[in-house]
């Protein structure tokens, strides 16, 4: 898994909180809308925000969503051959602010060499999160 260097995520993160957005409760907002409708509720899900492991406030938030959930980096060593796994890497990253309230933000999730994809979350800022207004997957397999 590559990672965003320090800067790079130091400054995803103060363009957001220059908007009033936390980046943490737009990506509980948007995996609450995967894991609600997904198979990786029955599993392990891993998380990652921005290329680093999601904080205790967020897995916490999440908990409910998921049979287990733990930090991205906890994330075990599928088989080469393994085509779907019971372990889930979600991986929120590139939360940017489009217009007036409106945001764009990349989610993908891995599973296995024939169970992951990538999606963009359009979203609205809520107070200090984000709703979803909607997605768009852009690779699936």
């Amino acid at each position: 898994m590559h990672r965003l260097t320090p800067l790079i995520v130091l400054a995803l993160s103060i363009s957001l909180s220059s908007c009033g957005v936390s980046q943490d409760k737009c990506a509980v907002a948007i995996l609450t809308d995967q894991l609600e409708n997904s198979l990786a509720a029955r599993g392990t899900v891993y998380v990652s925000i921005n290329g680093e492991d999601a904080d205790r406030a967020t897995l916490d938030a999440l908990r409910p969503l998921a049979a287990s959930i733990r930090p991205a980096s906890q994330m075990p060593q599928l088989a080469p051959n393994a085509t779907a796994s019971d372990h889930w890497l979600y991986s929120v990253s590139s939360i940017h602010h489009d217009l007036d309230d409106r945001y764009t933000a990349m989610v993908g999730f891995y599973c296995g060499s024939l169970c992951g994809a990538r999606i963009e979350y359009q979203l609205r800022k809520e107070g200090d999160s984000c709703a979803v207004v909607g997605q768009r997957i852009l690779v699936q397999q």
